[in-house]
């Protein structure tokens, strides 16, 4: 399920998120309408289904989510798929 896939990658989507709101507001706050920023925000999101069911398709985890195993096992666990 792609928003299952979306929501796998949890950490490392806030931090791109937050990295893209910084982006978008200092560049397109003051020059789109109400419903020019909804569709532009519905297109990101799209955007980042798709990039995340892809991911998850050759990766076990988001690359933070990954460093934050890694960390907490004390020991580098792979992070590509065995086979896909």
């Amino acid at each position: 399920m792609p928003i299952g896939s979306f929501c796998h990658l949890e950490c490392s989507r806030k931090i791109k998120q937050k990295r893209l709101d910084s982006a978008r507001r200092d560049i397109l706050y003051e020059s789109l309408s109400p419903s020019e920023t909804f569709i532009t925000a519905t297109f990101v999101f799209i955007g980042q289904v798709i990039f995340s069911k892809l991911w998850l398709t050759y990766f076990q985890f988001g690359p933070l989510e990954w460093i934050w195993r890694c960390f907490t096992y004390k020991e580098l666990i792979p992070i590509r798929k065995k086979s896909f």
